[in-house]
């Protein structure tokens, strides 16, 4: 999150030392998913640049490229800002919704460039036409420009995410799904015009570095500005959106679109967001934070349809999570079920199994016996305690997947002792015992039995960051 300046017309990338989710509210631990992260890189100086990003099967973060390097004169990337020069490769990744904690990896790790082969870059633009062909088959009447050319198609990407591979692994209870805006299989897009998502992100506030994670409603409303998958705008006509009527219609075809604020002219993400996922309700990462005006009117996200295809196969397997967890007093009789979201983040199809070891009798399964494509996905379903029964020792299963790697989840359930606070405060224990017992067993059940909640960690030099405001002028599309 805090890295550098890069402008264009005024943009601000998010990793800046400006500000992050202004004027959000504060996340509620429940709402928190393990798969979005903070991270920590340092340069060969010893200043430390925080960004966020989402974890995949365990040892890959996708977040912003310039959040791990930066950009030369020509656009081209450089990811080795941070570690040429005698710079160490070296990285702390931070899970939960405060920013303080004890909740951390370190690690080492590499960077893996997306779609910037030849190849890559040729598929993607096969994958644009057919987009652009289906924006065209949306408006049969209107008339449309020329078809871009591959080359400037390469041209305008601005390619700003990037694969961190990380050395050692890093334990995750949920899992989201990569998902490109327009579907190629399902000749779709994704994500509907006027859709309302909230942006969940670490980054510097109006006031100050945030003690814990923000959250923003930002709104998919910018149709006048080329940025709208699947809506054509007509360009010699203030870019009105383009209908039946009107002819010159103009189809853009861009790796990012922009969200406004719900609530508020400021209410954006910003410094200290870039790389964070652009998530919604069900758990699908839709963009990654790039970057915003100097007005703060809204926030530009790295769109993954072209690059889906290179994420799946530099990861090449199954994501899912390392485990789900629960915690319950001894003698409950709670049930408690769990969905986990799986990906096929791989170039092949991968035919699934599952099926659960352990202490089989207090846990079932259901769903993902299926064989998935590429990029496909499937919801899994934990159930623990079937039959509610009382809990009466602690509890371990695994789940297999059945997968060609052999990749398995741990479940667990660790029984507590019943707090016996009331018979030493007959006095006032119900009082303090409610306060007390009661929100912690609460937190603890009502959280999903497994999104492990903490904070969101470190420490960084905003001082030092400040030296690497740095103004380059960004290709405009």
């Amino acid at each position: 999150m805090n890295h550098k300046l890069i402008m264009a017309v005024g943009l601000t990338a998010l990793s800046a030392n400006t500000y992050a989710v202004r004027y959000g509210q504060d996340v509620d631990a429940a709402e928190y998913r393990d798969y979005t992260v903070r991270f920590e890189v340092p340069d060969s100086s010893g200043i430390v640049a925080s960004c966020g990003g989402t974890l995949l099967a365990q040892e890959y973060i996708l977040t912003a490229a310039h959040c791990v390097g930066n950009y030369d004169a020509a656009y081209t990337a450089n990811y080795e800002w941070f570690i040429d020069a005698g710079a160490a490769n070296t990285i702390t990744v931070f899970q939960g919704i405060k920013w303080d904690t004890d909740i951390s990896v370190s690690t080492t790790y590499t960077v893996i460039p997306l779609t910037t082969d030849s190849g890559s870059i040729t598929d993607a633009y096969k994958l644009a036409s057919k987009e652009r062909d289906a924006v065209i088959a949306m408006n049969p009447n209107s008339a449309f420009s020329p078809t871009t050319s591959e080359s400037l198609f390469e041209a305008a990407l601005h390619r700003d995410v990037v694969l961190v591979k990380l050395t050692d692994k890093v334990s995750q209870s949920t899992s989201a799904t990569i998902t490109p805006m327009y579907s190629e299989s399902a000749d779709t897009f994704e994500l509907p015009f006027n859709s309302t998502l909230t942006f969940r992100g670490w980054g510097q506030t109006e006031s100050g570095r945030p003690e814990v994670m923000q959250s923003t409603s930002m709104h998919y409303d910018q149709i006048g500005t080329g940025r709208s998958m699947g809506n054509a705008f007509q360009l010699d006509n203030g870019f009105k959106a383009c209908n039946n009527e009107l002819v010159n219609c103009y189809y853009d075809l861009s790796d990012m679109v922009r969200f406004s604020p719900v609530s508020g002219t400021e209410a954006t993400g910003a410094s200290g967001d870039s790389g964070t996922p652009l998530v919604d309700n069900n758990d699908r990462v839709i963009g990654v934070a790039k970057d915003i005006p100097n007005d703060y009117s809204y926030t530009r996200f790295t769109t993954l349809t072209y690059y889906l295809a290179d994420i799946a196969k530099n990861v090449a397997k199954i994501s899912a999570p390392s485990n789900v967890s629960y915690e319950e007093e001894i003698g409950a009789k709670a049930k408690y079920t769990h969905a986990v979201e799986i990906q096929n983040l791989s170039s092949s199809s991968e035919t699934l199994n599952p099926y659960l070891t352990g202490d089989t009798a207090w846990f079932s399964i259901s769903g993902c016996d299926t064989s998935l494509t590429s990029y496909e996905s499937c919801t899994l379903t934990v159930t623990t305690n079937p039959l509610e029964e009382s809990f009466t020792e602690d509890l371990a299963a695994a789940i297999h997947l059945g997968d060609s790697h052999d990749q398995s989840i741990s479940i667990t359930m660790k029984i507590t002792q019943t707090d016996n606070g009331g018979s030493d405060n007959g006095d006032n224990g119900g009082s303090d015992n409610g306060d007390n017992g009661g929100s912690d067993n609460g937190d603890n059940s009502g959280s999903s039995g497994g999104s492990n909640s903490g904070g969101g960690g470190g420490s960084m030099s905003w001082l030092g960051l400040a030296i690497l405001v740095l103004a380059r002028k960004l290709r405009k599309v």
